[in-house]
């Protein structure tokens, strides 16, 4: 078997060469890596150039996408790249975020084993901890829907059997910071919709999986940091605009056009509060919001 870790690089050539040093603790498994540079700016591009030349290895390859596409576009170029130069049919895809470091590299094994032992799962992600090397990420999603988006904090904490779970267990959907998927099984899906360019491509690609007839499963291997697990404050920037753009264009591509623009209606009221009592000039401007939703729900 053949795994090939897929980074998109943007900006962070620091973490990325980080987490590339991290990587050599995975043993005992064919493991190359793609890294998918998506435009990024070309002081940053030379940097993580020059560390690879340093580096030094015939495993690792760098690639430059034509445009910032996104992650998902990021993704499906990374994995383009391997199926035209596979040497074997036999390959795993890992996708793992740049600002991630492998703390225990026995876990690409045990997934990749598990994938094997299961031909009905499609795709399988490992224990993620926070920064402190203590807390556990909830790296376990429901699937979009008006009901899971409405009661999110309520369904996201019912579903965390991330700290808890000694045994795998089958989930809906496993966040897009780590996980492994069969190169057979993510084309079959035609891999990532790059329409998301960021935030809920996970939540479409398992739902894609799923529907295909296979299954999605958390393994509690402890596998890697994530920096920015901690991430949690909401700012009316460009995230907050996909973050809700992206849940509207799901129900219109996977629910309804109708569920679509309900959904569109509520984060126009309940946004609006928001967007009054900022007084930040650095926010996305209301309109341009609101176009957005209706856009994607249309």
């Amino acid at each position: 078997m053949t795994v090939y870790s897929v980074i998109v690089h943007y900006n962070t050539s620091q973490p990325v060469c980080d987490l590339i040093e991290s990587m050599d603790s995975i043993k005992d498994i064919d493991h190359n890596i793609i890294i998918v540079d998506n435009q990024s700016q070309q002081s940053e591009y030379d940097a993580l150039s020059s560390f690879l030349k340093k580096k030094n290895s015939g495993k690792i390859e760098l690639i430059q996408s034509e445009k910032n596409g996104g992650f998902g576009y990021g993704v499906n170029r990374g994995v383009d790249w391997i199926y035209n130069h596979r040497k074997t049919d036999d390959i795993y895809i890992h996708v793992i975020n740049s600002d991630a470091l492998v703390i225990d590299g026995t876990y690409l094994q045990k997934c990749v084993d598990f994938l094997q032992q299961h031909k009905t799962v499609g795709l399988v992600g490992p224990k993620v901890l926070m920064d402190d090397e203590k807390d556990v990420q909830n790296t376990i999603l429901p699937i979009t829907s008006l009901n899971s988006i409405i009661n999110f904090k309520r369904k996201y904490s019912d579903i965390n059997l991330s700290k808890t779970a000694e045994q795998p267990a089958q989930v809906d959907c496993i966040n897009g910071v780590c996980f492994i998927v069969p190169l057979n099984v993510y084309r079959l899906v035609d891999g990532f919709c790059e329409e998301y360019f960021m935030y809920n491509e996970e939540q479409d690609l398992c739902y894609k999986i799923t529907k295909a007839g296979y299954s999605i499963f958390f393994l509690p291997y402890k596998s890697i940091l994530h920096y920015g697990a901690y991430n949690t404050q909401e700012a009316l920037d460009w995230r907050f605009l996909y973050k809700r753009r992206n849940q509207v264009l799901f129900l219109k591509k996977h629910r309804s056009k109708f569920q679509a623009l309900l959904l569109s209606l509520i984060f126009t009221t309940t946004s609006i509060p928001k967007f009054l009592m900022s007084r930040n000039k650095e926010n996305i401007a209301w309109g341009n919001y609101i176009k957005q939703l209706y856009k994607a729900a249309l």
